[in-house]
Order: C-alpha cells, then sequence, then structure tokens
C-alpha cells in the first residue's frame, strides 16, 4: 500500500488536496465560531436612576439566594421552600396575587416528592 506519492506532479497534488482540506477545515471552525458584531471599546455611560435601582435589586437577590440560602436542590430541599418562601413574599410586596401550585413527581421506585410552583398575577396598580 502506498502512503506517500511519488513524483513531484504528484506531491504537488498531495499537497494541495491537504492544504485545500486544512483551509476548509479552518475556515469553517472561522465561521462557526465568529462572534457577531463588533466589541464595544471605550468608557461606558453612567447608569441612570432606574438602572442603578435595578442594579441595587439584583444585588440584593443575588447575594440573599447566592450567600445567605445556598444551594438549592432537592437534597437541600429546606434551601429551596426558604428560597420559594423569598420570592413568594417578594412577589406580594410588589403587590402580585400569589397562588400556590402543588406538583408531585415520583422519583425512583417508591419514593415520591412534591413541589409548590408559584403562579403569579399582575398587580392591578400601577408601580
Amino acid at each position: 500500500m502506498k502512503v506517500f506519492p511519488s513524483g513531484r506532479q504528484a506531491w504537488l497534488r498531495f499537497a494541495l488536496t491537504w492544504l485545500f482540506v486544512v483551509l476548509l477545515v479552518g475556515g469553517f471552525v472561522m465561521y462557526m465560531t465568529a462572534m457577531p458584531g463588533h466589541s464595544f471599546a471605550g468608557t461606558l455611560p453612567p447608569l441612570s436612576a432606574e438602572e442603578t435601582q435595578i442594579r441595587a435589586n439584583l444585588t440584593q437577590y443575588v447575594n440573599y439566594l447566592a450567600g445567605t440560602i445556598g444551594e438549592r436542590n432537592i437534597i437541600a430541599y429546606d434551601s429551596l421552600l426558604k428560597t420559594a418562601q423569598y420570592i413568594e413574599d417578594d412577589l406580594k410586596k410588589l403587590g402580585y396575587e400569589v397562588t400556590p401550585k402543588n406538583m408531585s413527581c415520583k422519583c425512583g421506585r417508591s419514593a415520591t416528592s412534591s413541589w409548590k410552583f408559584l403562579a403569579a398575577r399582575e398587580p392591578k396598580r400601577s408601580l
């Protein structure tokens, strides 16, 4: 079995074929990983009063949920309940009508778990 070509013309064809394959694959990779648009350059404009309030609220939520409550999943079920209660209380504070919806799931062959989902209806008043 012949692996490499013999003769100048065969080597040239071999090299051009592999160059074409490498350029084709490289171009495809560049096309698939290219980011659209342009990167932002310069300093950001200052935040408006509303954006500053949003930043403060998000910081408070993230610090409470990630820092105070921490991990939330079916294994850390108490934390999951604290999170649901926190979200429910906060939605009520904002004037939303919150209705708990219960759901159960058979986890494994014998264990059954229940969760409480919150459905919120928009407040009747303007915030």
